[in-house]
C-alpha cells in the first residue's frame, strides 16, 4: 500500500513537471480555471445606512402583547432577523434599541417604567439568542418623544403604534483604549 501511494505521488509530480510549468503558472495551462483565478472576489459588505434602513423597517413591526412586556411569536420571528443582522456585523457597530411607550392617562414615570420593562425583555431575548451585551444597548424612552397627541390616539390606530414603538439605532462601535 505504501509503495502504491509513493508511485502515485511520483507519477503526479512527473506529469506536473513534464509540462514545463511552475507552480505559479500552472493555472494558465488549465483554461477552465483561468476565469475564476483572475477574477477579483467581490464580497458585499453592507453600508451602515443599509443596516439602519433594514433595522428601521423590521423595528416597525415589533409589537408586544397588549399592556405587557411579552413578545408574541410574530415579533420573535422579526427579532430573529434583527439578531441575525447584528451578529453579521460582529463588533463593528453598537445597536441601541429605544422603546417608546405611551398610554393616555399614564404618568411620565409610569410610561418610563413600562418602556424599561419592554426594553429589558428585548435585551434579554437578543442576548439569550447570542447577541453580545457589548454591542447591544437599550433605552427606555417612556412618552418623552410622542409622535401623536392623546386625542388622536382614540381615532387613529397608526397614532397608537407611533407612540408605542421601537427604534433601533446603529453607530460605529466605540474603540476601547
Amino acid at each position: 500500500m505504501k509503495n502504491t501511494r509513493y508511485y502515485f505521488i511520483l507519477l503526479v509530480c512527473g506529469i506536473f513537471f513534464s509540462t514545463g510549468t511552475t507552480m505559479a503558472k500552472s493555472h494558465a495551462t488549465i483554461p477552465f480555471l483561468q476565469d475564476t483565478i483572475d477574477a477579483p472576489m467581490v464580497v458585499y459588505v453592507p453600508d451602515i445606512k443599509d443596516i439602519r434602513e433594514e433595522l428601521h423597517e423590521l423595528a416597525k413591526d415589533v409589537r408586544f402583547q397588549y399592556d405587557s412586556s411579552v413578545l408574541p411569536a410574530r415579533s420573535i420571528a422579526i427579532l430573529d432577523r434583527v439578531r441575525q443582522l447584528i451578529l453579521e456585523q460582529g463588533d463593528a457597530y453598537q445597536f441601541i434599541i429605544r422603546v417608546h411607550s405611551h398610554e393616555p392617562g399614564q404618568s411620565a414615570e409610569q410610561a418610563l417604567r413600562y418602556s424599561g420593562m419592554r426594553a429589558d425583555a428585548l435585551r434579554r431575548y437578543l442576548i439569550n439568542q447570542g447577541v453580545s451585551s457589548q454591542v447591544l444597548l437599550t433605552q427606555a424612552m417612556g412618552s418623552s418623544k410622542r409622535k401623536c397627541p392623546d386625542e388622536d390616539m382614540e381615532t387613529d390606530v397608526d397614532c397608537y403604534h407611533k407612540n408605542n414603538r421601537i427604534d433601533i439605532l446603529v453607530q460605529p462601535a466605540m474603540e476601547e483604549e
